[in-house]
């Protein structure tokens, strides 16, 4: 047997494999963005499943092993469901972008809401917070919000560390820790940077 074709013939298989896990593995996402994903991901094995097809089938007529109506066959097949790919790409792509665009815009919303929470112009650097205090606010921006969080990470008591936070939100005027973790980003760059 000519390499090529053996080389080929492997080629068909992994793909044909890929193809069949993916479409498994698609119909058990939890999500169903996650199955779309899946969908979309076996459509484009499918598409390199049909490439291989006809590169097999091309080079299995050149060997005389294969009628040469057969290999017209395949090349015209292929292009109709090449085309069928073109347009059920084009529709999955409007759609994500679609999707996109009404995460990206509702996300625009929530940012603006939660920035007018803070007062134009309140600085961290104007509040006059002590170095702990900046690297207090620098680990609640970080996502550590907890008195316990903060006291692991900064080696110190959780009684202490709620002290810190309760200090900065009297200097900032500011009541529940979600907003210091705003104002920390609202001011820009990190406290680090501040200090």
């Amino acid at each position: 047997m000519n390499p090529l074709i053996a080389l080929l013939i492997v080629n068909w298989a992994v793909f044909a494999v890929l193809l069949v896990l993916r479409v498994r593995a698609a119909s058990t996402y939890p999500t169903s963005r996650l199955r779309t994903l899946g969908w979309l991901g076996a459509l484009a094995i499918g598409v390199f499943l049909l490439v291989a097809t006809q590169r097999l089938g091309i080079h299995l007529s050149l060997a005389g092993l294969l009628p040469e109506d057969v290999v017209e066959y395949l090349v015209s097949l292929g292009q109709l469901v090449l085309s069928l790919v073109a347009m059920v790409t084009i529709a999955a792509s409007v759609y994500v972008i679609r999707r996109l665009g009404r995460e990206v815009s509702r996300a625009d919303r929530m940012v603006r809401i939660l920035s007018n929470r803070i007062p134009e112009g309140m600085l961290v650097s104007n509040l006059g917070l002590t170095a702990r205090e900046l690297e207090v606010l620098e680990w609640m921006s970080e996502g550590k919000i907890a008195d316990t969080e903060i006291a692991a990470v900064m080696s110190i008591s959780p009684a202490t560390a709620g002290t810190h936070v309760r200090n900065i939100q009297r200097k900032a005027g500011i009541g529940s820790r979600p907003d210091l973790v705003l104002l920390a980003t609202h001011d820009g760059g990190s406290t680090e940077d501040r200090r």
